[in-house]
């Protein structure tokens, strides 16, 4: 049997079936009560139902000390305990005192009892309806004599409770499902900003940190090369003192789009660490190949042709990388970063614009 289709969260919970055999208990007092009263102890029906009701307490006190959440079979036979039980207690109504009308009331607590417990399976609200509806026909017709519309009148009421509660079943999943999908997109909308660049657009420093961590370890279990780039806007400083902030932050989007620009991978990932500094993860790729991607960046900022009007080394804006590559060794984000953080600074020792290993 499809599981889905018995199984819902609070359909097989054992919580709920605690709340189901406590109806059951609450009834079989009262019933013990009045049997006590009127010294009908030894009455067969009473003993059969008093033996029921004790395997079903034996049984659930077990589940429910070895199940947090019931499985299938479970769920089975705990509701064809308490069916069994709601219906001898209210056979034992009719034999021992004969009175129709709290036998009628006994099957409509168990009823509304298993309609709250299984409310979430339409598969066990139809199967835990059908054998307490049968009973209502059977002593409706067989002890109150009732026929045609009258007996009609008395059993629609557990098709029409069932069908109502399938529709608003129905109409809440929908609505969990579209406010589930809704949370979902916005999870992800939020999770693509946080891991963004206010200005630039491209990955931030959190995402680049992540990013680099990740695929560092999958290269140390993969043998597979990473390399670094780490870029540096060549007197940013100046150009900042020249042209002032807002012009400045229009460079560093233009110096963006020139690395995006440069790289030809989708996994290639692009994103500013600092204030003008910039950093590439290239996976899957070796020192030399690092250094055509550095190439290729400086001549694409190059093409760019972005007026610096106070640098030492060009009339354009200009950047300083530093390479690096790990391949086929153990090591940390920090190890990398370093290394080509160091070839970085000797980049600008050697006189800027240019690319150092």
């Amino acid at each position: 049997m499809n599981r889905q289709f018995i199984e819902v969260d609070y359909c097989n919970s054992a919580q709920s079936f605690k709340w189901l055999w406590a109806s059951v208990s609450f009834v079989q007092c009262i019933l013990t009560y009045y049997v006590v009263d009127d010294n009908l102890l030894s009455a067969p029906i009473y003993l059969v139902n008093v033996l029921l009701y004790f395997i079903g307490t034996v049984y659930y006190v077990i589940a429910l000390k070895k199940y947090k959440v019931f499985l299938d079979n479970v769920v089975l036979i705990s509701a064809t305990l308490s069916i069994l039980s709601w219906m001898t207690m209210a056979h034992t109504i009719t034999l021992l005192w004969g009175d129709n009308h709290a036998t009628e009331k006994v099957l409509l607590l168990g009823f509304f009892s298993m309609l709250m417990c299984f409310n979430a399976s339409r598969f066990m609200l139809i199967a835990s309806t059908i054998p307490i509806m049968a009973m209502h026909v059977y002593y409706q017709v067989a002890y109150v004599e009732q026929s045609g519309m009258s007996l009609l009148v008395s059993t629609i009421k557990y098709p029409f409770f069932v069908i109502a509660m399938i529709t608003t079943q129905v109409n809440h999943n929908a609505r969990l499902v579209a406010s589930h999908q809704k949370l979902v997109a916005l999870n992800q909308e939020l999770t693509i900003l946080r891991n963004l660049d206010d200005l630039t657009g491209i990955y931030n420093r959190r995402a680049f940190d992540e990013k680099l961590k990740y695929l560092l370890e999958l290269q140390n279990r993969n043998k597979q090369p990473v390399s670094l780039m780490l870029i540096d806007v060549d007197f940013f400083k100046r150009y900042n003192d020249s042209l002032g902030h807002l012009q400045g932050d229009k460079c560093l989007k233009e110096v963006a789009n020139a690395l995006s620009a440069a790289v030809k991978r989708e996994t290639d990932i692009v994103a500013r660490v600092g204030g003008e500094e910039f950093g590439i993860i290239l996976p899957n790729t070796n020192l030399d190949d690092c250094q055509l991607v550095a190439r290729n960046v400086i001549n694409t900022l190059r093409d760019k042709m972005i007026l610096h009007p106070n640098s030492s080394v060009s009339s354009y804006v200009t950047a300083s990388i530093g390479c690096a590559c790990i391949q086929g060794s153990v090591t940390t984000p920090e190890i990398i970063y370093h290394q080509a953080d160091n070839a970085l600074y000797r980049a600008k020792e050697q006189g800027r614009n240019r690319y150092c290993v």
